[in-house]
């Protein structure tokens, strides 16, 4: 997959820096939403092309008339960028089919996803005929709400891309061009990046095709905002607060110690351990506590052997030494190392009690050193199995 030049990571990180509408400038984000967009294109052309020899020719040629016409739109917005997101998914699932092992087919070849039912019902490459269908979307219960991919910056002011407008809402990038500590930066502020993949992924123990990773990156969004929510009990703002200001408690810390930190930080904030975020409110914590408690509660998913080798689920947190052949001690040993890392700083970082307002930081190795390069799933919670097995079709 192509990924994110110097250039634009340094325009990314400007982004980030423009998301407080106090200090923001006008159209800031169309620089990075451009370069989005102009990213997602090339993958487009590449994921058909990849297809050649598998799908018949006349097949090659109609995949590419659709991302000519998806792109044929020339809006630039948060917006446009989160449906041509969509259409490309829908696309990159409908082109799976071209998948001869059924071993490497996602659900057992089910790809019928919340998006893909809906889409199938509407001309999916016309953007307004896909706005029209986010715009009348009226969520069930335990679903992610579409229009979380609506911006303001289609239809509001100068300031309806940055927060506060953007609280709250999803923002589709390709997987692998943010890194961990831009990851929590955004949760911190309540800012969703939702992953894209252009080919069936594991994730979560499961094959997901990019319709279903998309919809399981928003069940994240949904579990945080909704389901989580009576753990936090109305403090969800001061958790945010003591994130931003570890994060800034981070910066002049080493590559393994950032890590480590911004693994359990993201975990609790991403994945919803055991709707546990309120853990970060604590100024300290024990070697046995959190996840290490006794009788902590563990999703048996957790313990697939296969989970631990694809960089695309654990195995992206793990050293690659530990990913092939690793038993589920000698990956329960290394978390305990990293969360004694993790303990040990959150501590230093909170021993004065004092939360100040955090910046973004520069682009820098340190950081690029604690990249998620694949959005690793790390899922605790049996509800998140459950809700997979039984998603409708």
């Amino acid at each position: 997959m192509a990924k994110l030049s110097s250039d634009t990571r340094g325009r990314l990180w400007w982004q980030l820096a423009q998301l407080s509408c106090g200090t923001s400038e006008a159209n800031s984000h169309i620089p990075f939403v451009k370069s989005q967009l102009k990213l997602l294109y090339g993958v487009a052309r590449q994921t058909v092309d990849s297809y050649k020899g598998a799908a018949a020719d006349h097949e090659i040629k109609l995949y590419h008339r659709y991302v000519r016409k998806i792109f044929s739109n020339k809006r630039v917005s948060f917006t446009a960028l989160n449906i041509k997101s969509l259409q490309c998914a829908y696309l990159f699932s409908l082109m799976t089919k071209h998948i001869p092992n059924p071993d490497k087919k996602p659900y057992g070849d089910r790809i019928r996803e919340l998006f893909y039912d809906y889409l199938s019902d509407i001309d999916w490459t016309s953007y307004d005929a896909v706005l029209d269908m986010i715009l009348e979307h009226e969520p069930e219960e335990e679903e992610a709400d579409l229009k979380w991919l609506l911006i303001e910056d289609d239809f509001g002011g100068d300031e309806s891309y940055c927060i506060p407008s953007l609280k709250n809402k999803a923002i589709i990038v390709l997987l692998g061009e943010l890194t961990l500590h831009e990851l929590v930066w955004s949760l911190a502020h309540d800012v969703y990046f939702i992953g894209l993949i252009p080919k069936i992924t594991y994730a979560d123990g499961a094959l997901m095709s990019p319709i279903s990773f998309l919809v399981h990156d928003l069940d994240h969004m949904h579990d945080r905002l909704l389901l989580c929510q009576e753990d936090k009990a109305g403090r969800s703002d001061e958790i945010n607060a003591r994130v931003n200001h570890f994060l800034e408690f981070l910066a002049d810390k080493d590559a393994a110690v950032q890590a480590a930190s911004l693994m359990f930080v993201f975990l609790y904030m991403h994945h919803e351990i055991e709707c546990r975020e309120s853990i970060l409110l604590e100024d300290s914590f024990t070697p046995d506590s959190g996840i290490f408690r006794p009788g902590a509660g563990t999703d048996e998913t957790m313990f697939l052997p296969g989970r631990f080798r694809a960089v695309t689920d654990l195995g992206g947190f793990l050293p690659v030494d530990l990913r092939v052949g690793a038993t589920v001690e000698t990956v329960m040993a290394w978390l305990r190392s990293q969360w004694l890392i993790f303990i040990e700083v959150w501590a230093a970082c909170f021993a004065g009690g004092v939360v100040a307002a955090a910046a973004p930081r520069s682009s820098s190795s340190r950081y690029r050193a604690a990249t998620l390069r694949n959005a690793a799933a790390w899922n605790l919670m049996q509800k998140r199995k459950r809700r997979t097995t039984h998603r409708k079709k």
